[in-house]
């Protein structure tokens, strides 16, 4: 006797509510731990508490003790919505902030997912799982990782809509990512990509030229407060990073076995799909979303996804949402 769609959907409904509650629960706990999580959000809360009082973080008198080589969006942002909350610790209010930025993030991921026609069950399970991913330590953390996150799915979600204005919005919110945390800079291709994919070649070059300009203004305004900005940011990551490739390959692994119960599930869907004669080559929204998922590992294999200072931040913030949402629309 097979089980009725009734209980099946109330087991798949109950299994989402446990998981999303301990998620949940581990989430609110990290939020409110009174000590840092990582080492870099002392950098954060440095560098809040200086724009605060008015300073120069980045400054050479100052920098040793105040500045972030991140960006200043982040901080920036915290500094002025701490100022309207209620008074409580600023690391607590920096923290919450960064909850903020990640359920914008899993929303988006969650509604590109039901625009694409996927049903209400597996929006939730894609979002559920990616959710899961990004409760790695440094998204939720006091760090701009939350906020590059959002940005670079608003970004790509945005393109999605139609119109020459909205693939104009679409290019100035790219530009903003670069400024939280430099991968940030991928939003900026990423945009042009889902233009281009969808036939809106003109939208995809406009789109660049609007980053751009974006881009100049905000450097030409931190550049006017902060002569010294993109020494503390850019210049120190280009003369910094160490890319290790061994290591790389073992990040790959640990994503396979994390991942494991996904993967297994796209397996069973080609099985299902190859036995009833279907095609499994991805089409549609799953085929755009394939090609970014693609565009996202490509980058992160051109060096991001090898840099020993850290391990999984940059997959699980940059291809695994991507990739998480091509595989519920390909395996639907």
């Amino acid at each position: 006797m097979r089980p009725s769609r009734t209980f099946v959907n109330l087991l798949l409904g109950a299994g989402f509510v446990l998981v999303l509650a301990a998620a949940f629960a581990y989430h609110a706990q990290q939020s409110v731990y009174p000590f840092q999580l990582t080492p870099g959000e002392g950098g954060l809360l440095q560098t809040a508490r200086a724009l605060h009082a008015g300073m120069d973080p980045w400054s050479l008198e100052r920098a040793p003790e105040f500045y972030n080589n991140y960006g200043s969006a982040y901080p920036w942002a915290a500094e002025r919505l701490a100022s309207l909350a209620p008074p409580r610790d600023l690391l607590v209010s920096m923290r919450l902030q960064s909850a903020a930025y990640l359920f914008l993030a899993i929303s988006l991921c969650y509604l590109a997912l039901r625009q694409a026609a996927a049903d209400r069950y597996s929006a939730l399970a894609a979002s559920l799982a990616i959710y899961t991913a990004l409760l790695y330590s440094d998204t939720i953390a006091v760090k701009p990782d939350s906020m590059v996150l959002a940005l670079l799915m608003l970004s790509a979600v945005w393109a999605l809509r139609p119109g020459q204005a909205n693939a104009w919005l679409a290019g100035a919110i790219a530009a903003t990512a670069f400024f939280a945390k430099p991968q940030g800079l991928l939003a900026i291709p990423l945009v042009a990509l889902v233009l281009w994919l969808q036939g809106r070649r003109w939208h995809a070059f406009a789109a660049m030229l609007v980053a751009l300009a974006v881009s100049v203004a905000i450097a030409a305004a931190l550049l006017h407060a902060y002569p010294y900005y993109f020494e503390g940011t850019v210049l120190l990551h280009l003369t910094a990073s160490d890319v290790n490739y061994p290591y790389m390959l073992q990040q790959w692994a640990a994503l396979a076995g994390i991942h494991a119960a996904a993967l297994i599930a796209v397996v069973m869907a080609v099985a299902v799909a190859l036995k009833a004669g279907r095609s499994v080559i991805p089409t549609g929204a799953a085929r755009l979303w394939a090609i970014v998922a693609l565009f996202a590992f490509a980058a992160l294999a051109a060096g991001p996804g090898g840099h020993t200072g850290a391990y999984l931040t940059y997959y699980n913030q940059i291809l695994m949402p991507f990739a998480l949402i091509f595989l519920a629309l390909w395996a639907l």
